[in-house]
């Protein structure tokens, strides 16, 4: 039977936290830095190794670190004071392709030497517009196929072709 207070679920420590919380069962102090919490601690008297992870979810405890919010698509990261129309991307797109050869090897950049300079480190699809692929479709920007998937293709016609001529040559001798 489950009493009317229960207590709140309590975070799991995740690695990244940066605050650390004195082991010593009376004290709060949390430090920022492992090593200034551990100094704390030796100096208040503190027996025993120190416990990083107990340290950073007893910080937690006393002080907790917010969750970043769920519907932040750009996670704080976004370089520019707006996030950009589709108008604006494609532009920026538009502008890349037209500044150099028309080429493979230049479009396949557009992402990482236009987009995340202007724009932030993340995915395009952040932005609302679905994958590049989809966007580039959807406004007339040519797309080049992966020079990989094109030669992984060629591949294998070739190596159909291999085992076509061999069978061929053992029925034949």
């Amino acid at each position: 039977m489950a009493t009317q207070e229960e207590e709140a679920p309590v975070k799991k420590f995740k690695g990244g936290h940066k605050q650390y919380a004195c082991l010593i069962d009376t004290c709060n102090h949390i430090a920022r830095v492992w090593s200034d919490a551990r100094e704390h601690m030796r100096q208040h008297g503190y027996k025993g190794k120190p416990v990083l992870k107990a340290s950073a979810e007893k910080a937690n405890l006393i002080n907790p670190i917010p969750d970043p919010m769920p519907n932040e698509q750009f996670r704080g990261n976004l370089l520019s004071p707006h996030p950009p129309s589709e108008r604006e991307l494609v532009g920026v797109v538009r502008a890349y392709y037209d500044t150099g050869k028309d080429t493979f090897g230049h479009r396949k950049n557009v992402i990482s030497k236009a987009v995340k300079p202007m724009y932030g480190n993340f995915a395009f699809s952040a932005f609302g517009f679905g994958i590049f692929q989809e966007f580039a479709a959807r406004h007339g920007l040519e797309m080049h196929i992966s020079y990989h998937k094109v030669l992984r293709g060629c591949v294998k016609v070739h190596k159909k072709r291999n085992r076509k001529r061999k069978r061929n040559a053992m029925v034949n001798a």
